[in-house]
């Protein structure tokens, strides 16, 4: 849909613009992400995720955030083979393919009674690019935009080694109808994180 895409590129765009002002929240997380549980039946996907914190963007501030970051992830998936149900025929071979993304996350954070210990709650939703080797799912394109969002907690950083966050979030990928095949992929992911002193 041409309202998704334009709704991605407004939100890259606002945060490019503005990267410059303001002071980011908190230190860079790396991330190792496995799919929970495939929506779609489409495969499995693995990422690992660098966020780094950005300063606010317009658009930021306008769904009032507590925070924003930049994510940049290199995967690994395991693509099935498309089948039409109604036939049973196979309409695209899977197999597997290695893929990068490029995004922009924004975060809320959640009442204190969602905590778990000292562990902060937070809403998460992110946007951006993504290109496989192959395509994913099987039957779809290699170049699409990724949408992601769910829960995250994280332990605030007192100390280097303090600095961990685990979570899990809606993935999807899709190229918003920009291609004849709109196969999209979705699937459910749990995410285990560690911040980094540099």
């Amino acid at each position: 849909m041409p309202a998704r895409l334009l709704l991605v590129f407004l939100c890259l765009v606002s945060s490019v613009l503005h990267a410059g002002t303001g002071a980011p929240a908190s230190g860079p997380m790396l991330f190792a992400e496995v799919t929970a549980l495939d929506i779609s039946d489409d495969g499995l996907t693995y990422r690992l995720v660098g966020d780094v914190p950005a300063a606010p963007d317009p658009l930021g501030r306008l769904l009032r955030t507590s925070g924003q970051a930049w994510t940049a992830a290199l995967g690994f998936a395991e693509v099935k083979d498309a089948v039409d149900t109604g036939t049973g025929r196979l309409t695209a071979k899977g197999g597997h393919a290695v893929f990068a993304n490029l995004g922009r996350q924004w975060e809320w954070r959640l009442p204190d009674f969602l905590s778990i210990r000292d562990w902060e709650p937070q809403l998460q939703a992110e946007t951006g690019l993504h290109y496989a080797s192959a395509s994913l799912p099987a039957g779809g394109t290699h170049f699409q935009f990724l949408l992601s969002a769910g829960f995250e907690w994280r332990r605030p950083v007192r100390e280097p080694q303090d600095g961990w966050a685990f979570g899990v979030r809606w993935l999807h990928y899709s190229n918003a109808n920009l291609f004849t095949s709109n196969a999209g992929y979705d699937s459910v992911v749990f995410r285990l994180g560690r911040a980094w002193r540099w």
